[in-house]
């Protein structure tokens, strides 16, 4: 079998990325792997355009498909991401790698440009360090000694995560003004003693009256891809509008928005890797969390799912009174109801926490590995809960990315994913076949890591509206409003 990296064209490509716009792509260099040559890449013509099977090679990949996005170049047909091939190897309480030849690899990498500068840089300067990353990229291909396999699968959703970050959220110009105007108002009458509360509130509307957006009505973001010790994305909150200006977001003109989420998401994914019966009834019963609720005689469904999660991950009776306001009897016995109820649930979870003590890590059904070292800085606190949370959201990713690989290759118009949730978008006439197709996916998606489907809900927004969590933010920072100025008058 032949050497990946004897067939892998490596690509670097330098993009700046100003207020939302789509990025602007400005050096690039390829590696031949047929010849050693070096290649310029600059949008005129593609090098690998005649083979139909390229293996495409980048540090980290989204950045360069968005660039080749750009250029109007097919997308490849193999992409692996050695951003998170080495986010693999070296995944754990700290950026530490213990492999010798990994740390070689990376000491090599060149120094100079960064890969996410926002400025063009001196023309010969950024060619000399496109040129070196792209030597640099087949040797460390060679070190990592990736699985093939997984990281195919891995550079698919960098393919989608490409796609993504150049669709960008549709935002409303009318919105960003209301904005603006709150916090022009706010500025205005603010007095001297203000709570915190009031404070973030007039922080918030500043960042949604500047939040950027590009001529054409669109915010466009850094996805960061693979950051998370779950291998979850990242994205800067003030630049990501699903997060940071959810309230901004609705659709364009002869446009529909569709924000499919796994109902229960982690819920599911702990019932179904444990296998734990009783579990699985409640999650598919309906509300997994009504069906919790009603062994534990409790009805506010709120509440339940405030508490449900911390005692999934392992935390104590003491710490969810604490936490969530309640009486320590009331934790507790939620505590005992769970712990009899789902044992089969507890035994994965210690089963699990063994294995880690034992072999020093942890992997997701398709391998998103966490390493344990007995030297690491990270407190003892905070490497339990990661150990405790690690299996179900390492495969919620898993979920998440195959997901969207499959939703982009169908040619559905992805926005962006949010945790558990995806955004997509099409023309208002086809929303509804786009849904259902999404769904279908999605339910898919689950089944190919969990063996079993997860459920799923859809929240539907036309010409006009809000995301409903987008119109709660709204009339919070309304009814702030009215408090600063009743004070203020």
């Amino acid at each position: 079998m032949r050497d990946l990296a004897d067939i892998a064209w490596a690509c670097h490509v330098l993009v700046s990325r100003r207020g939302g716009d789509r990025v602007q792509p400005f050096a690039g260099c390829a590696r031949d792997p047929y010849t050693g040559r070096l290649l310029p890449l600059d949008g005129t013509r593609c090098p690998w355009e005649d083979e139909a099977n390229a293996l495409v090679v980048g540090f980290p990949a989204h950045r360069l498909l968005e660039a080749f996005r750009i250029w109007g170049w097919e997308e490849p047909a193999f992409v692996i991401d050695l951003y998170a091939e080495h986010r693999v190897v070296t995944n754990s309480f700290s950026d530490r790698t213990a492999d010798p030849d990994v740390q070689e690899a990376l000491s090599a990498w060149p120094t100079g440009v960064r890969y996410d500068d926002e400025t063009a840089c001196d023309p010969l300067l950024s060619e000399r360090h496109c040129k070196a990353v792209a030597k640099g990229l087949t040797h460390l291909l060679r070190t990592l000694e990736v699985d093939s396999g997984a990281a195919l699968r891995r550079g698919r959703y960098a393919i989608a995560a490409a796609a993504m970050q150049d669709h960008g959220f549709p935002i409303s110009e009318e919105f960003r003004d209301q904005a603006a105007k709150l916090y022009e108002r706010l500025i205005a009458e603010e007095p001297d003693q203000l709570s915190q509360s009031l404070k973030d509130s007039i922080s918030e509307l500043g960042r949604l009256a500047d939040f950027p957006v590009s001529d054409d009505g669109r915010s466009r973001y850094e996805l960061r891809p693979y950051a998370a010790v779950t291998g979850r994305n990242q994205p800067k909150k003030k630049h990501h509008a699903w997060d940071g200006g959810r309230c901004l977001i609705s659709p364009k003109p002869g446009r529909a928005l569709a924000v499919i989420d796994y109902t229960a998401q982690e819920f599911g994914i702990a019932a179904n890797l444990s296998k734990d019966p009783a579990m699985i009834a409640d999650y598919y019963a309906g509300d997994a969390y009504r069906s919790f609720g009603q062994r534990v005689e409790v009805a506010d469904r709120s509440l339940l799912k405030r508490v449900f999660l911390p005692l999934m991950y392992g935390q104590p009776a003491v710490g969810i009174s604490k936490d969530v306001g309640i009486p320590l009897a009331l934790a507790q016995r939620f505590e005992s109801t769970h712990r009899q109820a789902y044992r089969m649930y507890w035994q994965w979870t210690e089963d699990a926490k063994r294995f880690f003590q034992t072999t020093g890590r942890l992997h997701s059904v398709f391998g998103w590995l966490l390493h344990g070292k007995p030297d690491t800085a990270c407190p003892m606190k905070k490497r339990r809960r990661t150990v405790a949370n690690f299996p179900v959201q390492a495969n919620g990713t898993e979920i998440l990315w195959e997901a969207c690989r499959r939703l982009h290759q169908e040619g559905i118009y992805l926005c962006g994913v949010n945790h558990d949730a995806v955004m997509i978008e099409a023309y208002s006439g086809d929303l509804a076949d786009a849904v259902v197709l999404a769904e279908s996916i999605m339910a898919d998606a689950s089944a190919e890591v969990l063996g079993r489907p997860l459920r799923t809900d859809t929240e539907i927004v036309r010409l006009g509206g809000r995301l409903a969590k987008g119109q709660r933010d709204w009339d919070r920072l309304q009814a702030a409003v009215g408090t600063l100025e009743a004070f203020a008058w």
